[in-house]
């Protein structure tokens, strides 16, 4: 009777609607069973996401990282040069106050170079991120950041920093 025509229009409705949308699984009530593997999928592809987001971030981080050794080697390539060409008794005591006035500027560059930021956190502060990690100190320069580093998780197993260690890569604990 009535009741099976009206099965019959819910199921061709059923049909169209799945036609018109692509897809099987409007209402978690569609089927249960289905319903309930869709959503641990979509939280696979969540997590996923996330892990792959951390990857990104750790790489660009890194990445600054790198380019911020690379101009603390060229700086201190330009004092080792300027500490070679200022050896020896031939030098004038105004040749040596220039080339300490350079030195000076070098260090200050280092200095820069070593509170670098990326994304408003500082690359070498470890995980005391959010200020700088070397501070100007009686004449010198004082390591006042974290030997521990930040990590992230990369997969469900894995866990690994994406900062290196600001007081390793400077020295900034020696005497």
């Amino acid at each position: 009777g009535s009741s099976n025509i009206t099965r019959v229009q819910k199921q061709l409705l059923d049909v169209q609607n799945q036609l018109s949308t692509g897809q099987r699984l409007n209402v978690p009530s569609d089927d249960p069973g289905d319903a309930a593997i869709v959503q641990q999928l979509q939280k696979l592809l969540e997590q996923r996401k996330a892990y792959a987001d951390n990857l990104n971030h750790a790489q660009s981080q890194l990445g600054e990282v790198d380019s911020s050794l690379s101009d603390l080697s060229d700086l201190l390539n330009q004092a080792q040069q300027i500490a070679s060409a200022n050896v020896g008794s031939d030098v004038t005591p105004e040749q040596r106050a220039s080339a300490a006035a350079i030195v000076k500027a070098l260090q200050s560059q280092a200095l820069s170079v070593g509170n670098k930021q990326f994304e408003g956190v500082f690359l070498f502060a470890g995980d005391r991120s959010t200020d700088a990690p070397f501070v100007e100190d009686v004449g010198g320069v004082k390591f006042v950041g974290d030997s521990n580093v930040l990590t992230n998780q990369y997969d469900e197993n894995t866990k690994l920093p994406f900062m290196v260690d600001g007081a390793d890569v400077f020295g900034a604990l020696s005497t």
